[in-house]
Parts: C-alpha cells; sequence; structure tokens
C-alpha cells in the first residue's frame, strides 16, 4: 500500500496537493484504516496507465516539439 506522502513524493507534488486531489476525487478511492489513508500499488499504477495521453500527432506523421508547433502557429 501506498501513503499519501508517497504519492507526493511519486508525483513530486506537496502533501497537500494530495490531499485536494483527493478531495476533489481525482485519485483512485483510498481505503482507510481507523486514521490511516492509503492506496493499493496496483490500483495507483493502473491509474496512472489510465492518465496518459496518447501520443499527438499531425495527419502527415510527422514529430513536431511543442517549440516548433509554437513557432508554426505565430507565422
Amino acid at each position: 500500500y501506498l501513503t499519501p506522502e508517497d504519492l507526493a513524493i511519486l508525483f513530486k507534488v506537496s502533501i497537500n496537493t494530495i490531499r485536494a486531489w483527493r478531495r476533489l476525487g481525482k485519485l483512485p478511492q483510498a481505503l482507510k484504516f481507523g486514521k490511516l489513508v492509503r492506496y493499493p500499488r496496483t490500483v495507483i499504477e493502473e491509474w496512472i496507465k489510465a492518465q496518459q495521453e496518447a501520443p499527438a500527432r499531425p495527419e502527415n506523421g510527422v514529430k513536431y516539439s511543442r517549440q516548433a508547433l509554437q513557432n508554426r502557429s505565430r507565422r
């Protein structure tokens, strides 16, 4: 099981951010053991996989960096 502190380290955010995400329902449901909050590791791993976006590709299949796209849109 992972603690909220473990998640904060994993996601490189503050413990307050983890608490806010939990309160807002942005994280998978936690297990509570008395006052202890725990997240099953496998549930978090699956949730992370589900959060990943498919890579964006232009229609011609060419990959552009974010900077290149920004420069291109300014033309």
